[in-house]
């Protein structure tokens, strides 16, 4: 489920730096639904909308018009800065969702490591880590004294008596 909610996170981060780096129109950034949705963004969508019906459909006064206008940019910027605020939020469920996998790898390596405490504590297992144990010190002590011993043979010549 996390790795499902990382990997969303980081498609809308791609999708976000490919229209920067295209240096695209702000209207692609609303193609990506979890920015089209962050706060705002649609309240001010559908306010610069009325606005901009009300600068092609209606003959305005110029002093109207000019107020449409000016509250139309205001509306843009806004729109602007809710979508830089959008982008900081998707980047901080980003960190926050890796926190999460991360602890709960932490918390799986941990279930894993009692689990097998477990099994170390009961008698047989005991018994067995320790004949192992002296298994591999009788291996080394072996391994020495036939390295002694086959040093000692190729020191011996031996003659025939006649």
């Amino acid at each position: 489920q996390i790795n499902t909610e990382i990997n969303s996170h980081v498609k809308a981060l791609k999708e976000i730096e490919k229209i920067h780096l295209t240096q695209k129109d702000l209207i692609e950034y609303l193609s990506i639904h979890s920015l089209a949705n962050f706060g705002n963004v649609q309240e001010f969508l559908i306010n610069i909308d009325q606005l901009k019906r009300m600068l092609v459909n209606q003959a305005l006064e110029p002093i109207f018009k000019k107020e449409v206008t000016k509250n139309l940019k205001n509306l843009e910027s806004s729109l602007n800065q809710e979508l830089a605020k959008g982008i900081e939020h998707i980047k901080e469920l980003s960190r926050t969702a890796l926190k999460r996998k991360l602890e709960l790898q932490k918390r799986l390596v941990d279930f894993e490591m009692k689990k097998n405490d477990i099994h170390s504590l009961h008698p047989r297992f005991k018994l067995l880590k320790s004949v192992t144990k002296q298994l591999n010190g009788m291996k080394a002590v072996f391994s020495s004294e036939l390295g002694k011993w086959r040093q000692a043979k190729q020191d011996l010549a031996f003659k025939k008596a006649l």
